[in-house]
């Protein structure tokens, strides 16, 4: 099994480096690699909209309420550290396997 640099198991839950791409055709689970994990959503950068989409997609993939899920860090960046709170890791890995394409090596 690949190590996901991503992903990290705390005492509450895990904790994932998303990339976020605001402004997307449509919200989805972008990219699952080893490296990193990359969500798109449609809304914009504007008034904390990404961040809430943010927030409703990975509680909808993760299949865990919206409050178990917190932006910790990078409330403006596109690279966000979120915390979800009761799960493990290979929970995750298992809930998040084939909803996204795998990028190709060029322009990721």
């Amino acid at each position: 099994m690949p190590d996901y640099e991503w992903i990290k198991e705390t005492a509450e839950g895990v904790s994932l480096t998303v990339k976020v791409r605001p402004k997307s055709r449509q919200t989805r689970v972008d990219a699952v690699t080893s490296e990193f994990f990359r969500i798109a959503v449609r809304a914009a950068p504007q008034d904390g909209q990404a961040n809430e989409a943010c927030v409703e997609l990975l509680a909808m993939a993760l299949k865990v309420p919206k409050s178990a899920v917190k932006i910790a860090v990078g409330f403006q960046g596109r690279t966000k550290i979120v915390k979800v709170s009761g799960l493990t890791r290979q929970l995750v890995l298992e809930r998040l396997s084939g909803l996204a394409f795998q990028p190709r090596q060029e322009g990721i």
